[in-house]
């Protein structure tokens, strides 16, 4: 998030004096890759537990999705060190793959939230609404982590100074609302005595 704003910036203030923008420095994305394999981390921690198959098998597919992503990211910055690599194009490719990971994984988040909330409706307890209070609220923040994410990939895919700002801001403001969203979130469900999940 604090990178996203940072770039967002700085692409603005390019825009503003009609300068050309800089690729992104390898230790920025190097710092990437290792948000991104924390991230795989707490994915795995935060799978849900006694959820049936469907979730089970949702839930590992978006791990190995997460972690394919993770390692895509290793790969670049190791694909532009080789001689005569085309470091722009690669960065492109990489971007690509990014936008439509980023979509899919939200696309599986959704189906597991929708099995859930339905089991959750079919059972009617107090419990069962907790969880739908704590699943609601990760969903919506997973929505707009995955929107923000997605939105600063689509920036690399664009020549355009002004639109790349535009996108990097949106994508930022995505990323921060999912982390005020998070905050909100944690309490919510320890005091409601759930699981805290994805």
């Amino acid at each position: 998030m604090i990178i996203a704003g940072y770039q967002a910036f700085v692409q603005g203030t390019v825009a503003t004096a009609g300068g050309k923008s800089e690729p992104a420095k390898a230790w920025q994305l190097w710092l990437g890759a290792g948000f991104g394999a924390i991230g795989v981390a707490a994915e795995a921690f935060g799978m849900h537990v006694n959820k049936g198959d469907d979730v089970s098998a949702l839930e590992w597919t978006m791990l190995a999705l997460s972690s394919v992503m993770s390692v895509k990211t290793v790969a670049l910055l190791i694909a532009e060190n080789k001689s005569g690599a085309d470091p722009e194009k690669l960065r492109k490719v990489s971007s690509g793959i990014d936008v439509i990971g980023n979509v899919a994984h939200f696309i599986l988040r959704t189906a597991v939230f929708g099995k859930i909330i339905d089991e959750d409706n079919k059972e009617n307890t107090s419990s069962a609404n907790d969880e739908k209070l704590t699943e609601s609220l990760a969903w919506i923040q997973s929505l707009f982590d995955h929107a923000g994410s997605a939105l600063i990939s689509s920036a690399d895919l664009d020549d355009d100074e002004e639109s790349k700002a535009i996108l990097l801001a949106f994508g930022g403001g995505g990323k921060g609302l999912a982390f005020v969203l998070d905050l909100i979130r944690v309490p919510i469900t320890a005091q409601k005595e759930q699981l805290l999940t994805n």
